[in-house]
């Protein structure tokens, strides 16, 4: 089973835009994370490809990457790029080490990954699952999310670039390019192929062949920063309903400051983890509960469905979000949980 992480283009002038004398605007930087079950609690990874400059390399044993809380591998990205007796920053790729990657780039530019930069622990960020084939979603009902699949060019259509006096040695043209859902574009089958498949791609991804900076990865002194986390999301285990108002009971974890009851009358999976319900008799989405030891709270006013979704918080920052539940007005209380 593939998980695709960190899926980042980048967008500009088709020129050699940075001091590394690159080109990759457009480029599909992410890595695709292979796991061995479609069970949570059970699932475990077997290889990742990292991809960076049209190239990829593949992780396949645990020494080959390194790995948080036994779930989020790390990702570098980006570092500077020496070529030509120009050196600076610019690149955006995703590899597993730190360390110089050799031959990189045009002109058999080096990249130095310093590994010294800003770490970004797993629960710092938000992530939103995309669908593997993008025509599943309703873009009419889901408008924010259109980029996915449009096709028309992103970024500037001209901007001004140190190394512009190169254009001649390339003819790269210079039109942005159209969103990531046509990256490595497929004319036959009209998906973008770095969409829907891991490893190397014929013309578009090549495997790298060079020696990795450290190989297996903890021969290198990097070592993941001590982070303070947010706490981890409550369970949310009832959602009891009786005729307009309902009783939501959860579990809170260490840590936890307070909790934030996130609701609305369509399911997260169709709007993409927004939970923006108005009406209840207690305030609009989210409602914030500002205590560590209340676990159920009442809601009035309800009229139809309604899902239903919490998020502790603490100084350090909000969790992710927790177990969905629903709640039907079926024979007066009906609730079962619909996304873990």
């Amino acid at each position: 089973m593939l998980t695709r992480i960190g899926c980042t283009p980048t967008f500009g002038k088709r020129v050699l835009t940075n001091d590394c004398v690159n080109d990759h605007e457009g480029d599909w930087e992410h890595i695709n994370v292979i796991i061995n079950s479609q069970d949570p609690s059970t699932a475990s990874i077997v290889g990742i490809d990292y991809y960076f400059h049209k190239k990829t390399t593949y992780a396949y044993q645990s020494g080959d990457y390194y790995v948080i809380d036994n779930t989020h591998p790390v990702v570098f990205v980006g570092g500077y790029c020496s070529v030509a007796g120009n050196s600076g920053p610019g690149s955006h790729g995703s590899y597993p080490v730190k360390g110089r990657w050799s031959d990189i780039g045009k002109l058999d530019a080096d990249e130095d990954v310093h590994g010294d930069g800003r770490y970004i622990h797993h629960t710092g960020l938000d992530v939103f699952v995309l669908p593997h084939n993008p025509n599943v979603i309703d873009y009419m009902r889901n408008k924010k999310m259109c980029w996915l699949k449009a096709n028309i060019p992103w970024g500037h259509w001209d901007v001004e670039m140190k190394h512009d006096w190169l254009e001649f040695i390339w003819e790269l043209g210079n039109a942005p390019p159209v969103g990531p859902y046509y990256n490595a574009y497929d004319e036959n089958t009209e998906k973008g192929k770095a969409w829907i498949q891991t490893g190397s791609i014929s013309g578009d991804y090549d495997t790298y062949n060079e020696n990795w900076p450290y190989r297996p990865v903890t021969n290198s002194d990097w070592n993941p920063p001590s982070v303070v986390t947010a706490p981890e999301p409550p369970e949310l285990i009832g959602a009891n309903r009786s005729g307009s108002q309902v009783t939501l009971s959860w579990t809170n974890k260490s840590g936890t400051a307070g909790t934030k009851i996130y609701y609305s009358q369509e399911p997260r999976f169709d709007r993409f983890y927004e939970y923006n319900g108005t009406g209840l008799s207690e305030g609009n989405s989210p409602i914030v509960i500002n205590s560590s030891t209340i676990n159920s709270y009442t809601l009035h006013g309800l009229s139809g469905s309604y899902y239903f979704a919490l998020r502790s918080y603490n100084s350090n920052g909000e969790s992710w979000f927790s177990n969905e539940l629903i709640a039907t007005k079926i024979r007066d209380l009906f609730a079962f949980r619909v996304h873990s």
